[in-house]
């Protein structure tokens, strides 16, 4: 536990806030047998990158246990991976749920969190900045505006499911 609180306070957790946030990654931590150090250290990690505070510690530990519950995926992958996307996935407007619900999905197909989360984050970076044919491909549809969803319903639509016109409108990924 001392590691724990440890880890929140130094991430910029105060001590009264970070007996909360310890207290809710205890009940993750526990749910998805995880270390208590490491999960403290991906929900903290987590709200920073979204500029939440402690007071949505308990949201966020309820979307990172329905990732492992749907996904092929468990929370130390999530605890390794997750940081290399939170902070693009905020800078894109994606919200925290639909970030973790999306790489929990992509990681039933590839089977593995780190390369779900690479293709993730090349995606979403892509998104951020689309190129000339990405974006008429997406017309009026925006990453901020309509959401990830949106913005995957109608790359599916103009490419016809086709992973080979997809690549097309994607450089990197």
């Amino acid at each position: 536990i001392n590691q724990a609180v440890y880890k929140a306070i130094s991430t910029g957790t105060d001590y009264a806030d970070s007996v909360k946030l310890v207290a809710d990654a205890e009940i993750l931590a526990t749910a998805g047998r995880a270390n208590l150090a490491d999960t403290t250290a991906l929900l903290t990690s987590s709200l920073n990158a979204y500029g939440d505070g402690v007071q949505q510690a308990a949201d966020y530990s309820d979307s990172l246990f329905a990732a492992v519950q749907t996904g092929n995926t468990n929370l130390p992958e999530l605890a390794t991976n997750l940081g290399k996307i939170t902070g693009v996935a905020s800078a894109a407007e994606v919200p925290f749920d639909d970030l973790v619900a999306t790489l929990s999905a992509l990681t039933i197909t590839t089977g593995n969190t780190a390369e779900s989360s690479t293709k993730l984050r090349a995606l979403l970076t892509e998104l951020i900045k689309p190129s000339d044919d990405l974006q008429a491909a997406l017309g009026n549809t925006t990453l901020a505006g309509d959401g990830l969803q949106a913005v995957m319903e109608v790359l599916q639509a103009k490419t016809g499911g086709s992973a080979e016109e997809m690549a097309k409108l994607f450089g990197s990924t």
